[in-house]
């Protein structure tokens, strides 16, 4: 799978036409990103297209780099950083690029009424090596990104960024040639017959010519990490080593997120509080994942779910159904130090939104921040076991629209059971009756005024 990125700032007229060929040609299944570096008037996107804005404008280092994050939340591996003046003009002109046996390649020409003159100093049977780079499409594979990251800010909003982004990829010895594209692109840039169309005043960007490239990392930093929430209680026992083996094989295992671990220590866990927490001390995010310290998703359905959040602004579960594994197979988990499943290992139990709704509302959800203020949190009026995720499920789905799902399995670790031991105990009993009232609510005025109004 490809996926394509387009960034865009104050050329409203030229970035439509340019979507729409890139739309015309791509393929049905290519995730497509848009970032809009600030411009005065905000462009806007079909639903396809997962659109990302800055406040103000960052520059072009800047703006690459976030179609870098957004590109590696989704399941394609080749990606392609388009200008808003470049464009494809004819059906699979991509091929060339992923067929390559080179993983950092870029669109070239060599003369230009408005840019400098390249020219051409090697290559082979399927590729043309230049002496200077051009940004306007920018092809690079994803494991090139595990070694230089993405592109240096230090040079200013515009400025020599590309060249050095192609300069440690050639350095770390990934390609044969810093600046080569393929032989025959099926590509256009309208660099190539007009001046004077460029967004950027050359004048006040000149930054760039006092940077020391050779003093800079190889590597630069390209995506915040997406914090994801945990909320716990450490019991120094079972619970504590179901952890250690989720974090340890499968979070530390991923690059991109960084564990937030939200604790409650004082009376009845109240997972609420601890949810809340773990929010507040991951500081200014975008986008979080809620998870729970028992439980896993396959590793695609994870980056599914944050694309899909992303494009659509909604809370969105990794999961459509949770696997409750059965004891034997837990144990044979953590003594292999493993995740993955084998052929008859039990299951003991399979929870559906068919059977039961309530029942898959927590484990593993991906929230926007725009979701996660509108509704306020988690409902701390929710004390000892039941109910919180239901409610805070209820309420997004009034205050910020319905959630979504992705489809696959949640898989959960056997533990001892969680439930107080008699279904009367007061907290449990409250909290059953706090939830009523939020399955009856219907507007987000009734949310507002359970959370306000009635006490825990």
């Amino acid at each position: 799978m490809i996926g394509i990125a387009i960034t865009t700032f104050n050329r409203r007229a030229m970035f439509e036409a340019t979507l729409r060929r890139i739309l015309a040609l791509a393929p049905a299944d290519a995730p497509i990103v848009v970032v809009d570096d600030g411009s005065t008037e905000p462009v806007a996107v079909p639903e396809r297209v997962t659109l990302y804005r800055f406040d103000s404008n960052q520059g072009i280092a800047a703006a690459k780099n976030k179609c870098l994050e957004l590109l590696c939340e989704t399941r394609a591996n080749d990606f392609f950083l388009f200008d808003d003046d470049t464009w494809p003009t004819a059906p699979g002109w991509w091929l060339p690029y992923v067929e390559s046996d080179q993983p950092h390649l870029m669109y070239q020409f060599a003369s230009s009424p408005g840019h400098w003159a390249i020219e051409e100093v090697g290559g082979d049977p399927h590729h043309r090596a230049f002496d200077k780079p051009r940004g306007c499409m920018l092809y690079v594979r994803r494991g090139v990104l595990r070694v230089v990251g993405g592109l240096h800010t230090a040079f200013g909003k515009h400025g020599a960024e590309h060249g050095n982004w192609s300069d440690r990829i050639f350095a770390a010895g990934l390609t044969r040639w810093p600046y080569a594209d393929v032989r025959a692109p099926a590509l256009h840039c309208r660099d190539q017959d007009e001046a004077g169309i460029s967004s950027v005043d050359y004048r006040e960007h000149q930054q760039w010519r006092n940077v020391d490239a050779s003093a800079l990392a190889v590597y630069a930093p390209f995506r915040r990490p997406i914090p994801v929430l945990v909320p716990r209680r450490a019991d120094h026992g079972e619970r504590d080593a179901l952890w250690r083996h989720v974090r340890q094989l499968y979070w530390d295992a991923m690059p991109g997120f960084t564990v937030v671990e939200g604790a409650h220590e004082e009376g009845p866990f109240n997972r609420s509080a601890a949810v809340n927490a773990a929010a507040a001390a991951a500081g200014d995010w975008e986008l979080s994942v809620i998870a729970d310290s028992d439980s896993w998703v396959g590793r695609l359905q994870l980056r599914d779910a944050i694309a899909l959040a992303r494009r659509t602004g909604r809370m969105v579960a990794a999961f459509d159904q949770v696997c409750e594994l059965a004891a034997p197979t837990t144990r044979r988990l953590l003594e292999e130090r493993a995740l993955s499943l084998e052929d008859g290992w039990a299951t003991e139990k399979v929870r559906t939104e068919q059977q039961d709704p309530t029942t898959v509302q927590s484990t593993m959800l991906v929230v926007p921040r725009r979701v996660w203020d509108a509704v306020g949190g988690f409902d701390e009026g929710f004390i000892g076991w039941g109910c919180e995720d239901n409610a805070f499920w209820r309420s997004v789905e009034l205050i910020a629209g319905a959630p979504l799902r992705v489809p696959g399995p949640a898989w959960h670790l056997w533990h001892s059971p969680g439930r107080p031991a008699s279904r009367h105990e007061p907290h449990y009993v409250g909290n059953l009756r706090r939830w009523g009232r939020y399955a009856a609510a219907r507007t987000p005025e009734d949310i507002a005024w359970i959370r306000d109004r009635v006490p825990a």
